[in-house]
């Protein structure tokens, strides 16, 4: 009886309550911001999940890591780990209309700076991204010059270990080694480096037991485009006012994007996430038809190290790179997610994210293959690749 009372207590809203209701969260998203359409959503995750981590890092992680083998552990470790978290991510921000750092306080106090470190990590990630974007723009400024800077070794910043590979293969058509642009005999070759030459393709350490080492590379050096990023990009010292102008460039950028929030960062998506693509594409079909893209691709592809899986440190890595590919944990997922509509379908948006996500992935794979000299297995190889 007691709990019929209490049932009949209950009030029901009546209709004009409930519009007033609806009319108030309408207003409230409109003085928010909401996302115009839901393609400036799936744009925005696109290309927030898609940035350096799979161009830069996988390429290395997999070459690292057993070629091929490796993306076992990384399907592995997307589906369990980076799949639900971006889910989460998305379901939250949209539910609550809420930044991570209201969201974790009102949900759970105790975690209240969960919320807060979200956005020191964003902040600080952005400040070393920015960094990265004014080395961008400082190459795209140098290619308009009539002469790439970092094609050729005969600049003032260029160092005795700069060579061309076209002078090494002149060099070796006469049993010979290029260095300094200059054409030496083995002796002379490996005499640079306190080394003895054995024969036309080692050198030795006369001090030392067990020190042959083949000649190719027993001298350290580096080609042009390596050259020009350590000698004038990468150069400790004074102030460099070139790429001063170019992190400040790179910063005023950001500022105009997000200057009114979703409404600005909406419509500049459709060029940032979409452009990427069409480079990799471009560069894709480029790639592939360079001389010794195929002996790359072997080794990425064809002959993988399945004994890798078997190193924690390969699924460890492989956890990592899904953090950094899709920005999990940052608190930009909850953001993004907090201008949608409340019945907007974020599992359609999550499919197709990471679906675009291992495409990329394949993408870049094919395209950044690592030289096989990095490998002392290939370094046989080398006269192959040049």
């Amino acid at each position: 009886m007691e709990k019929n009372r209490q049932m009949d207590k209950i009030t029901i809203p009546s209709f004009s309550e409930e519009k007033k209701i609806m009319m108030k969260q309408d207003k409230d998203e409109e003085e928010r911001g909401m996302w115009m359409n839901q393609r400036e959503f799936f744009l925005s995750c696109l290309g927030y999940a898609v940035g350096f981590g799979n161009v830069w890092r996988f390429p290395y992680l997999a070459y690292k890591n057993g070629g091929a083998a490796f993306l076992i552990p990384y399907v592995i470790m997307l589906l369990c780990t980076g799949l639900p978290l971006f889910f989460m991510e998305l379901v939250l921000g949209q539910y609550t209309s809420l930044g991570p750092n209201i969201i974790f306080p009102k949900m759970a106090p105790i975690f209240a700076g969960l919320g807060w470190g979200m956005i020191m990590v964003s902040a600080l990630v952005s400040i070393y991204y920015n960094v990265i974007l004014a080395w961008a723009f400082f190459y795209t400024f140098a290619s308009f010059t009539s002469e790439l800077p970092w094609t050729d070794c005969d600049n003032d910043f260029n160092t005795p270990e700069c060579y061309l590979v076209q002078e090494d293969k002149v060099c070796k058509n006469m049993s010979m080694f290029c260095y300094n642009q200059t054409c030496l005999e083995p002796d002379a070759y490996c005499g640079s480096v306190n080394l003895v030459s054995l024969n036309a393709s080692h050198c030795y350490d006369p001090n030392e037991n067990d020190s042959l080492v083949v000649a190719d590379g027993a001298v350290h050096r580096i080609t042009p485009s390596e050259d020009y990023y350590r000698q004038d990009v990468g150069r400790y010292g004074g102030m460099q006012w070139e790429l001063v102008g170019c992190l400040a460039l790179a910063w005023l950028i950001v500022f105009a994007c997000m200057v009114k929030g979703v409404k600005t960062s909406g419509k500049v998506v459709y060029f940032t996430a979409l452009f990427p693509y069409v480079v990799l594409i471009i560069l894709f079909g480029k790639g592939i038809t360079l001389e010794g893209a195929s002996l790359g691709i072997d080794y990425y592809f064809l002959k993988p190290d399945w004994s890798r899986l078997a190193d924690t440190e390969v699924w460890s890595d492989a956890a990592i790179q899904i953090f950094y590919s899709l920005g999990s944990s940052y608190g930009g997922l909850i953001t993004l997610a907090s201008y949608n509509k409340f019945k907007n379908n974020c599992m359609r948006f999550t499919h197709t994210c990471l679906h675009l996500l291992t495409l990329s992935v394949w993408l870049v794979s094919e395209l950044l293959t690592l030289d096989p000299r990095l490998e002392t297995d290939y370094t046989a190889k080398r006269t192959d690749i040049e």
